[in-house]
């Protein structure tokens, strides 16, 4: 499984149709109007905020699929994107699974205690705090995926909750070579 099979698997018809004719602007040429409507998406991969450094960008490289697919997920709240040097990452967490599972107590377990943070290049605590609570998400029947992805300037992680059954083909099918799947 790539990312693109995954995104058929999670994404609805209409959000499908959405991120093609977005990302078919930008092959047929209508870089204006890519810029125009995925501006935050491009802002957070590419971190450019005018539409001249966006053409400069593209006349120098092109706009990988699969990360700019992550990115209109995340935008869309299908994940969250995790920084590669953040700090104080709970709240962000615990945000995103209120989305997600409907249980206040299951949510207090994972609150309080030290701060979270993600460290690309040294020592952090995040992944560890997500297996942790992945431990505690299989009595909700649902798990954390995370990817990783170091392509532009900025490494970052993109975090998934899927139930367990999406999650085990995940985890046993993956092979796309433009984003990693971090075994948790």
């Amino acid at each position: 499984m790539d990312f693109e099979k995954l995104a058929q698997e999670i994404l609805s018809a209409e959000e499908i149709k959405n991120l093609d004719d977005s990302w078919r602007l930008l092959e047929n040429e209508g870089y204006e109007a890519f810029f125009d409507i995925n501006i935050d998406i491009i802002s957070e991969i590419l971190f450019l905020d005018s539409y001249s450094d966006f053409l400069v960008f593209l006349k120098e490289g092109e706009l990988n699929r699969t990360i700019f697919m992550c990115a209109w997920m995340e935008k869309n709240e299908k994940c969250i994107e995790i920084g590669g040097y953040e700090d104080n990452i709970q709240n962000k967490v615990v945000s995103y699974l209120a989305q997600k599972i409907d249980s206040a107590e299951f949510l207090d377990t994972i609150t309080g205690g030290k701060e979270i943070f993600s460290d690309f290049d040294g020592e952090d605590n995040f992944k560890d705090y997500i297996r942790n609570i992945n431990v505690q998400l299989v009595d909700q029947g649902m798990q954390f995926i995370l990817f990783f992805n170091d392509i532009y300037v900025q490494c970052s992680y993109y975090l998934f909750l899927f139930d367990r059954t999406m999650a085990n083909k995940i985890t046993k099918e993956w092979d796309d070579s433009d984003i990693e799947l971090v075994l948790l």
